[in-house]
Order: structure tokens, then C-alpha cells, then sequence
């Protein structure tokens, strides 16, 4: 019985003290968390990272995040994928309640002992068992949907989306960089460092990067960092280009040139922004090859719905280690 009612809002700490087991002897205090669960919407939960070619004595996995501020019942969520356009069949991740507290990782596998045998997993790490769809190792899908057929997020994947440097990807995951970034955008995927361990489930990723847009500029477009070393060291493998707009509708075209001025990349070609956010790039030419090292010009334009344009360039630096 409680003095006044759980609102949907609020995480609430739960104490038993004074507690006897049947022989009379005194038992430790036992504390846990509770919260009256939430529907979640698209967006809320996202996924994450995705292990679909694992070792030969390993297993995959997906890795989902509560994105949002709610507590999620893990028993409405199911996983699938899309084949020929069509969801197949659901699987439930959970047949009795459970929570899904904000801002947490769920790692869903048929084996966590073995994930957690291979790869560095917390102490407290979630984990549902689960038998994903069939993952295979050259491109697929997978999506998190609702018992009513809501979905909630979608990833198709493929073994392209892999760092150039990774020669071999078994045993390699594919982590979201940006969790706020849309899903499907393939610059915000990189596999995850060797100095990880290669994969990082139940944690945060070591390909891990949202810039601080809350940083005072008076520029409309800026540079997270003026060089990266796209060699999936998990340290500043991607140049991030935050942006901050007075008006919204915006449309941009941005591309990279070499010192130069020959272009190797295009990023953006007249596609909506919103009005304040950050474009990724991953090192790679338009043919998917990594460029080489040196000097690279970002040229962005930026075109107002009542016609005025903005037009900005900016200097970054490509490097690699030796």
C-alpha cells in the first residue's frame, strides 16, 4: 500500500529491511528498482549494435538502447526482420514483464555466456535469450517492433558498412556512432575497435560520438575537431560537421575536395536539414575506398526557402598512424 500513487514518470526505489528467513535468522536488505512501464514509440528504443558474423565458436547478437526517458516493458517488444519487403514472423523477447530502464543497453543472443566469454561485458549487464532471425554474414535486416505491429526501429546491414582496415570481419561488430542519428545512415556505423575487443555489448560503444552542440559558436557550421584518423582505434574515427541554422527548411549540399580542389566525396546534395545537427564523415571517396592522407577541403552550401544562400568552407586533416 502506498501513501500516494506511481506516476508513469518516475523510478522509485524499493527497501525491505528487517526480513527473516523461516528459521528466524535476520536476512540482508534487499533494494530494487521499480516504475509503472510506458508504451514506447518509434524512436524510443533503437538499435544499437549488431554482431552478424561472429567467430566460429561464437554467436550473434543485437544490442538495443533506451533512447527515451521511459521505463519500457520488454514482454510488448518483439524482434524479426524483412525479407522481399514483408516482416516474417515475430519473436517475443520476453514472455513475463520486465522493465527496460532509460538510457540502458539490452543485448538480445541465444547464448550471453558465450558473448560475455568473448567480449568484455559489464558486471551488470542485460541480457534477454533470445532466437534472433537469421543473420547473415554478407548483408540482412533486423527490426524491433510492437505486439500491434508498430515498429519501432529497422536496421539493414551489410558487410560493406565495415572499416577498410578491418580485412576480416568475423568476429567484428557493426556499433551506431550517434544514437540520435538516423538509423540507416551509413556513415554512422563503423565497426567496433580493436581495442575494445571488437565488439561491446551491454555498454557503450567504443565508436561513440555526439557532439556538443550547446557550444557556443557563431558560426552556422563547424568541425567537432579539425583532424581524425579513420583507423577504427575507436579515437576520432570520423569527422563530425555540427550545424546550427537561424531558419529552418533549410537545404544543403555539401562534398569534399583535396587541397587541390578535386572532389572525392559528396555528403549532402540538396537534402533537407533540420535546424541544428551534425553530418559524419568516415574517411571514404565515393568509390568506398579510404582516402589518403592530407589536407581536405569541406565545401557546404546552404540554401534558405526564401532563397538566400550560405556558403562556407573548412579546412580538416586526414591522418594515419604509422
Amino acid at each position: 500500500h502506498l501513501t500516494e500513487p506511481m506516476t508513469e514518470a518516475a523510478t522509485y526505489q524499493l527497501l525491505c529491511n528487517n526480513l527473516l528467513c523461516v528459521d528466524g535468522l535476520p536476512l540482508d536488505a534487499v533494494e530494487t528498482t521499480v516504475a509503472l512501464p510506458v508504451g514506447p514509440e518509434q524512436g524510443d528504443v533503437i538499435i544499437n549494435e549488431i554482431l552478424f558474423n561472429p567467430n566460429d565458436d561464437g554467436v550473434d547478437f543485437v544490442e538495443l538502447y533506451n533512447l527515451s526517458d521511459k521505463t519500457i516493458d520488454l514482454s510488448q517488444l518483439f524482434v524479426t526482420r524483412r525479407t522481399n519487403g514483408e516482416l516474417e514472423a515475430r519473436t517475443t523477447i520476453c514472455t513475463e514483464p520486465r522493465l527496460f530502464a532509460p538510457h540502458t543497453y539490452l543485448t538480445l543472443t541465444s547464448a550471453p555466456d558465450i558473448v560475455c566469454r568473448q567480449y568484455d561485458c559489464p558486471t551488470d549487464a542485460m541480457f534477454a535469450t533470445v532466437k534472433l532471425p537469421s543473420l547473415p554474414d554478407a548483408e540482412g535486416n533486423i527490426a524491433i517492433a510492437l505486439t500491434d505491429g508498430t515498429l519501432l526501429d529497422e536496421l539493414t546491414y551489410s558487410a560493406k558498412m565495415h572499416h577498410p582496415f578491418v580485412s576480416n570481419p568475423e568476429g567484428v561488430s557493426l556499433e551506431r556512432v550517434n544514437p540520435h542519428t538516423p538509423t540507416q545512415e551509413p556513415d554512422n556505423w563503423q565497426s567496433a575497435a580493436f581495442d575494445a575487443g571488437y565488439a561491446t555489448p551491454c555498454r557503450q560503444n567504443s565508436q561513440y560520438a555526439v557532439p556538443d552542440l550547446d557550444n557556443p559558436t557563431t558560426k552556422n557550421f563547424w568541425l567537432e575537431h579539425e583532424s581524425f584518423t579513420p583507423d577504427n582505434d575507436g579515437y576520432r574515427d570520423l569527422l563530425q560537421l555540427n550545424y546550427r541554422l537561424p531558419f529552418d527548411g533549410d537545404t544543403a549540399t555539401t562534398a569534399i575536395y583535396t587541397a587541390t580542389g578535386t572532389r572525392v566525396r559528396r555528403l549532402l546534395d540538396g537534402e533537407l536539414l533540420a535546424t541544428e545537427g551534425t553530418i559524419t564523415r568516415n574517411g571514404r571517396n565515393d568509390s568506398d575506398a579510404l582516402c589518403n592522407a592530407g589536407v581536405y577541403v569541406l565545401f557546404v552550401e546552404a540554401v534558405r526557402p526564401d532563397g538566400i544562400v550560405l556558403r562556407q568552407k573548412i579546412v580538416c586533416a586526414l591522418t594515419l598512424k604509422g
